[in-house]
């Protein structure tokens, strides 16, 4: 298997479980979350779970744009290396936010209740 096919599963698999998370997290037939029926502990996983997964999606997709244009331009690293740094910029800046949080910035308190 190459890189590129390592990306490409990667990402399905990846993006497959985010959108069951959201599913999870915002869908239930009463209105309300459907993690509320979780305990406290058990739901802050399912929502650390969720913003994990959204910054290695973040991450996968810079990965997979520098590896675009890497191919594209005939393996010049003087097009993709630029491309990487500048798609790698919401990841970092979403992980460095994202640890700053408090467990009631991160959403427990709107997905869980106590």
């Amino acid at each position: 298997m190459t890189r590129t096919i390592v990306l490409f599963h990667v990402n399905r698999w990846l993006t497959l479980v985010y959108a069951v998370l959201i599913i999870i997290l915002y869908l239930s037939p009463s209105g309300t979350p459907a993690v509320s029926v979780l305990s406290w502990s058990n739901c802050a996983v399912v929502v650390c779970v969720y913003y994990t997964l959204e910054l290695l999606l973040f991450a996968l997709w810079a990965a997979f744009s520098a590896t675009r244009v890497h191919v594209l331009s005939g393996g010049s690293l003087f097009l993709s290396f630029p491309v990487a740094l500048l798609s790698f910029v919401p990841a970092c800046i979403n992980a460095v936010r994202s640890n700053h949080r408090d467990i009631t910035e991160m959403g427990y308190k709107a997905h869980c209740s106590l």
